[in-house]
């Protein structure tokens, strides 16, 4: 693998654990306000909205409905 693909592959697993860990907590507190608050942040940060429904395994039309409602769009 060249480096530069390396570093992107280690960045991306990385932001993946991330997400992950932020996921787990949202599901360990039960709430719903838990994922909108993880949507909204990853949003935030440029990771792309059909990236953040299928993981968060809602629609994208809810996650949509999320951010409107965080000011986002």
């Amino acid at each position: 693998m060249e480096k530069e693909a390396k570093l992107q592959y280690d960045a991306n697993q990385k932001e993946l654990a991330i997400f992950n860990s932020v996921i787990a907590t949202a599901k360990y507190e039960g709430k719903a306000e838990g994922f909108a608050e993880a949507a909204v942040k990853f949003y935030d940060n440029g990771v792309d909205i059909t990236f953040i429904a299928k993981n968060l395994s809602i629609s994208e039309d809810e996650l949509i409905d999320s951010l409107k409602k965080a000011g986002r769009l």
